[in-house]
């Protein structure tokens, strides 16, 4: 395959060749990943010690990172997490308070556009894709 040609047709057309966005979902493969290497990626994405996460501190920033934690733990096909399970594995935490912050996570996107980007490159940076982004 020539790509100094595909790119010289893409160039003369560009009106007839689509440019990549998250609005086309690709078809790769996403990376199956634990709860916890989940956490550990988050965590290190966020800058929050892993201990700090699972702990009964309630700092907002804390509390955020938990809920965009859970989310991500939520809508992950490959785990199929329960809400309980999440709770669980987040410090002990009850499945309403998981429910509870996947409303906020909800809440957030449509109010604050910057949260959902946020959200988004959290996503990118542990899966590498969108697959798992539903919102």
């Amino acid at each position: 395959m020539n790509y100094k040609i595909d790119d010289a047709i893409r160039n003369m057309h560009p009106d007839m060749y689509c440019k990549p966005c998250d609005q086309h979902v690709l078809t790769t493969q996403t990376r199956r990943l634990s709860p916890f290497q989940v956490i550990d990626l988050s965590c290190n994405y966020l800058c929050i010690d892993k201990e700090d996460l699972i702990s009964k501190k309630r700092y907002a920033r804390l509390v955020d990172a938990r809920y965009m934690i859970s989310d991500l733990l939520y809508n992950d096909t490959f785990l199929n997490l329960t809400l309980l399970n999440i709770g669980i594995i987040l410090g002990g935490r009850d499945h309403t308070t998981i429910l509870y912050g996947r409303k906020v996570v909800n809440n957030m996107i449509f109010s604050e556009p910057q949260y959902k980007e946020k959200l988004k490159e959290l996503h990118l940076h542990v899966y590498h894709t969108l697959s798992y982004f539903n919102h």
